[in-house]
C-alpha cells in the first residue's frame, strides 16, 4: 500500500474501541471524534471503518474532510484493526497513549 510523503499506517498501536463510527447510512455520516491539544498543537483523530484506511482514495477523502470540517490536521484511526494513518508526528503521538484516553465525542453530519 502507497501512501502520500508524510504519512504512515502504524498498525501496532494498543488502540481498541468498540463504537463502529463514521458509517454513511443515507444522506447522515455518523461517527466518532477526538479532539486534542496537545503541547500547542491542535489536532483531530477520526475513528473510521477499517477499510478507509486500507482504500487509499476513501483514505484520502476522509482526511481532507476531517481538516475541512474541523480546521485542524487529521489522522484516522481503524475500528478494529487500530491502524492509524495521517502526519507522522500525530500517529507517533498516537502510538504513546491508549483509546480510552483521547477524549471522544460523537459527530453527526446530514
Amino acid at each position: 500500500m502507497e501512501l502520500p510523503s508524510g504519512m504512515r499506517i502504524a498498525s501496532d498501536c494498543p488502540f481498541m474501541m468498540q463504537s463502529s463510527p463514521f458509517l454513511k447510512g443515507g444522506d447522515l455520516l455518523q461517527g466518532s471524534v477526538a479532539l486534542i491539544r496537545e503541547q500547542g498543537q491542535n489536532f483531530a483523530i477520526l475513528m473510521v471503518k477499517d477499510s478507509v484506511i486500507a482504500d487509499s482514495s476513501a483514505r484520502e477523502d476522509m482526511l481532507a474532510f476531517g481538516e475541512q470540517e474541523f480546521g485542524v490536521r487529521t489522522a484516522l484511526m481503524g475500528e478494529r484493526q487500530h491502524r492509524t494513518c495521517g502526519p507522522d508526528d500525530i500517529v507517533r503521538w498516537l502510538s504513546g497513549v491508549y483509546v480510552e484516553q483521547l477524549p471522544w465525542r460523537d459527530y453527526s453530519i446530514s
